[in-house]
């Protein structure tokens, strides 16, 4: 993915973000995990990589499809069926504490751009996370396939480049991570019907979980 640019990573500094310092600290780049969380919140539907397509299926370098049903993967993976914008699994609840302000971030948002979540019964379970838990929803991140037409979306690219790029910096300043984002996205602008909310059959993700089957190193142990 494209590294956060140095004009813009000269504004960050200046905001003294924590998360940049957390990343140093454990020894990877300044902003190598945070400018991951942003390029797949609001750039990857801008990449070149993505133009002559319009699904796509994001897996983590220690994941692999294995077992019997490993086979349907070539049937119709990484597409979805045509009613489909998204595919992950979950939403369940996770963890409190990358969340600081999104929840009341998105509520002033949808006021301010006037919105009506399209899926109610998915924000509901968001509000629900926020006042009983104190946390937000995720789905899973490590697999998802996704409409590049629906991401492309005005009011879907509004939404996305609010939370990267501009205050209170959510995504670079609290690691607000994209599986609590990409609930929130399918809550305010999917429906019930066009959200797959359910893990591919044979899937396995985990360190060391594919070295054997596909007889290479997981990406963990390059």
């Amino acid at each position: 993915y494209d590294f956060v640019g140095p004009e813009f990573t000269a504004t960050l500094d200046r905001l003294g973000l924590l998360v940049s310092r957390m990343g140093q600290a454990q020894g990877r780049d300044r902003w190598g995990y945070v400018g991951g969380i942003r390029f797949w919140t609001s750039l990857v539907w801008e990449h070149e990589a993505v133009r002559n397509y319009d699904v796509i299926m994001r897996i983590d370098t220690d994941s692999c499809f294995k077992g019997p049903s490993a086979k349907e993967v070539d049937s119709y993976l990484p597409s979805i069926p045509p009613q489909y914008v998204f595919r992950s699994n979950g939403p369940y609840l996770g963890s409190n504490v990358w969340v600081k302000g999104l929840y009341d971030f998105a509520v002033q948002y949808i006021e301010k751009e006037e919105i009506e979540p399209l899926n109610p019964e998915l924000w509901s379970y968001i509000q629900q996370a926020h006042e009983k838990h104190q946390t937000m929803p995720v789905f899973q991140k490590n697999f998802e396939v996704m409409r590049k037409s629906f991401f492309k979306r005005y009011d879907v690219m509004k939404w996305h480049k609010a939370l990267t790029e501009g205050e209170p910096y959510g995504v670079l300043r609290y690691r607000w991570g994209e599986g609590q984002t990409s609930v929130l996205t399918m809550a305010l602008f999917g429906t019930k019907d066009n959200i797959l909310m359910t893990r591919h059959e044979g899937y396995s993700h985990g360190r060391g979980v594919c070295a054997e089957y596909v007889g290479v190193k997981s990406g963990w142990e390059v």
